[in-house]
């Protein structure tokens, strides 16, 4: 925890000192300064790069690239690296967003790591949202904390009641797909069977996976009414 309060510190400096600007340290040992970022990690048939200044403006590919750092036009901290693994003719990323909201009494902290390039079909990633009320101990925003300690607000309380029943719908979803699926499993547990595999089994199989997958989708609504919920706690005060 103590370390994590320093890396916040740090961050609230450097942000602080660099006034919403990032350096961009390319491989020529060449610097650039712009308040504006873009990163595009999977743009279609072409390597990652990054567009600065504006929508309009340069475009640089990530492999001419070997750092950059600062505070974006949203106010979040940046750091990205690049590491050229040059026996494979290949160079990877790993970038790190922090950003935060701040009111009176709740602070909420959004911590979000990349990692992606050449021989990486899809970027990977990590997303991580805490948060602190009048100073308390960091949570992570879940629905189990945040029924907790805002069980005084009504206006939040909407909010966690609309993120419950998508969380319900959630649960419900994964059942049914877990279901359907090992019915199917055990129905057609003999390859030699007549009927293996039969139309109605696909149709039930595939049901079953769009089942499983509807949570996901789901996710980041659920996500949304929480982080709401926190949000307009401080309106009751």
């Amino acid at each position: 925890m103590k370390y994590f309060f320093l890396l916040l510190l740090f961050i609230g400096i450097s942000c602080n000192a660099q006034e919403n600007s990032i350096e961009i340290q390319l491989k020529s040992d060449s610097l650039i300064y712009t308040e504006w970022i873009k990163l595009y990690e999977m743009p279609l048939f072409q390597k990652p790069y990054i567009k600065i200044h504006s929508t309009k403006g340069s475009i640089i590919k990530l492999e001419d690239i070997n750092y950059y750092k600062g505070c974006d036009q949203n106010g979040r901290h940046r750091f990205l690296q690049t590491i050229d693994y040059g026996f494979q003719n290949r160079s990877r990323f790993s970038e790190h967003l922090f950003s935060k909201d701040s009111t009176l009494n709740l602070k909420i902290y959004y911590d979000q790591h990349i990692f992606g390039g050449e021989g990486i079909d899809i970027p990977s990633g990590s997303k991580s949202t805490k948060y602190t009320l009048y100073n308390h101990p960091l949570k992570k925003v879940n629905y189990k904390n945040l029924k907790k300690d805002l069980a005084d607000n009504e206006l939040s309380k909407g909010y966690l009641k609309s993120a419950n029943q998508i969380r319900f719908l959630q649960i419900v979803s994964t059942g049914l797909g877990v279901a359907l699926i090992s019915s199917q499993i055990l129905i057609n547990s003999n390859p030699t069977g007549k009927n293996f595999l039969s139309r109605s089994s696909k149709i039930t199989l595939m049901t079953g996976g769009a089942l499983l997958i509807v949570p996901f989708t789901l996710e980041k609504a659920k996500r949304t009414k929480l982080l709401n919920a926190l949000k307009h706690y401080e309106k009751k005060l």
